[in-house]
């Protein structure tokens, strides 16, 4: 009997010990719908985000491995093996979700998957493996008015609302101080987006923070809850693989020297610009049954998609697609001489189509009236800085001449190839050549072209 005594004495002075070094500093039971996204996970959810935080008072680490939270009805989480709580550190156990950016020593998502904090007062429990209760918390109807409760001052005072804790202006703060009478940093300011000429990308920027030392941006398309997180240590993010001409939802918000996030800033819009239409149009007749279908390049389009079929009909538009940086042309086979065919062209850019071109229309040259001698297409990329394509079409195998002159007619480079009969492509070294502007002439025999370009 002594025995049992000495134990029970023993336990009765660890579980003191322990209630005087562990603290329940700070718990949410009730989640703002619009700015209730403890976790950081870029979700606000109505039992995810439910957390309660606790701080070792101790001088010496502790060894919470086993350790249990439960509420009025059962245990919500177990502390898996290994979690050591520091001296002035803080563990942090979340309902669900996935825990981003949260600072503290140990941040734990509920075994149970859920901790089931009732927004109409309950207990909160830190039991030992033995079921030694080693703090408790109860409360009342003030955990259910969105909001996180926190001791102020940070271990020793009463609960309050943590939105009215002096000098932070924040709706909780997991995994660090409630910040009482501490100066921190602030929420970005000035926040901005630059659209810039890229349909799939965008830069928001905004005004340093003081004491600040990381940023996180969050996006969405609008009408949609999943945030996509961002970090940067600057002032400035670059978001991208956006879908063009499209609205999104953004905000920022600033982590502090303490490990502490700030507020977000209040949702923003803003739409990305279209992937423009590809122009200017010009086909050119290659024999009796080929047409090479040539457009103005779009810096952002990574690939082309075009539709064509006989002008008036009704039949379905055979589709074709050109994938090859700067290959703005695309050569039609299998046409019908003499015939008249209508044509559109629409770009691509990184994950979506752009609107169509409006509708083109050609005439395919019967046999007796074509031409197909020389025919030499655009040359891209134009402006270049170092190498310069050149397209062309040829009857026969034979010798073609590329001359590049100035516009004051000096030559400035010459080259001569044999290529082989139908659709080819020559590319001259211009990497040597001074900015500025230049004439290309090609000669094949006694048929000559000529094509401007302009070397950067």
């Amino acid at each position: 009997m002594k025995k049992l005594y000495t134990l029970f004495f023993l336990m009765l002075c660890a579980s003191f010990t322990f209630a005087q070094d562990i603290i329940i500093n700070e718990f949410h039971a009730d989640i703002d719908p619009g700015f209730g996204d403890a976790n950081g996970d870029g979700i606000v959810h109505p039992e995810q985000d439910e957390f309660v935080e606790l701080y070792n008072n101790s001088g010496t680490a502790i060894d919470i491995s086993g350790w249990t939270v439960s509420d009025f009805v059962q245990v919500r989480h177990v502390f898996p093996a290994g979690s050591i709580l520091s001296a002035g550190g803080f563990a942090t156990v979340f309902a669900g979700g996935v825990p981003t950016g949260i600072p503290g020593d140990i941040v734990n998502v509920s075994s149970t998957g859920i901790l089931g904090f009732s927004n109409n007062g309950d207990v909160i429990n830190i039991a030992d493996p033995n079921g030694v209760i080693i703090t408790s918390y109860s409360y009342g109807d003030e955990g259910g008015n969105n909001r996180a409760l926190g001791r102020n001052p940070d271990f020793t005072g009463a609960f309050m609302e943590h939105i009215d804790i002096p000098m932070t202006g924040r709706y909780f703060s997991p995994g660090g101080m409630n910040l009482t009478g501490i100066n921190t940093c602030n929420t970005p300011t000035n926040v901005t987006v630059d659209l810039g000429m890229d349909p799939n990308r965008v830069t928001i920027s905004w005004d340093p923070s003081f004491d600040a030392t990381l940023y996180q941006v969050r996006y969405r398309r609008a009408l949609t809850t999943a945030w996509t997180n961002l970090t940067t240590t600057s002032t400035s993010r670059v978001v991208q693989v956006l879908t063009q001409n499209k609205v999104y939802d953004y905000r920022v918000r600033a982590r502090c020297t303490d490990g502490s996030w700030t507020d977000m800033t209040p949702i923003q819009k803003f739409r990305t610009v279209p992937c423009l239409t590809p122009e200017n149009f010009v086909s050119i007749q290659l024999n009796n049954n080929k047409v090479r279908l040539e457009w103005t390049d779009y810096i952002y389009a990574d690939k082309y998609q075009i539709f064509f079929r006989l002008a008036g009909s009704s039949d379905n538009y055979t589709k074709m697609v050109t994938y090859y940086d700067g290959m703005n042309f695309r050569v039609l086979n299998n046409l019908t001489p003499g015939a008249e065919y209508e044509y559109k062209v629409r770009s691509w850019c990184e994950v979506s189509y752009g609107p169509f071109s409006e509708d083109g229309f050609f005439t395919n040259m019967s046999p007796r009236k074509a031409n197909f001698d020389f025919e030499v297409g655009n040359v891209y990329p134009n402006p270049t800085s170092n190498e310069l394509n050149i397209d062309f079409n040829l009857d026969q195998k034979s010798d073609v001449t590329f001359s590049i002159t100035d516009l004051l007619g000096r030559q400035v480079s010459q080259m001569t190839n044999s290529f082989g009969e139908g659709v080819n492509r020559a590319t001259l070294n211009v990497q040597d050549l001074n900015q500025g502007h230049y004439m290309v002439r090609i000669t094949n025999g006694e048929k000559v072209a000529v094509k401007q370009f302009t070397k950067k």
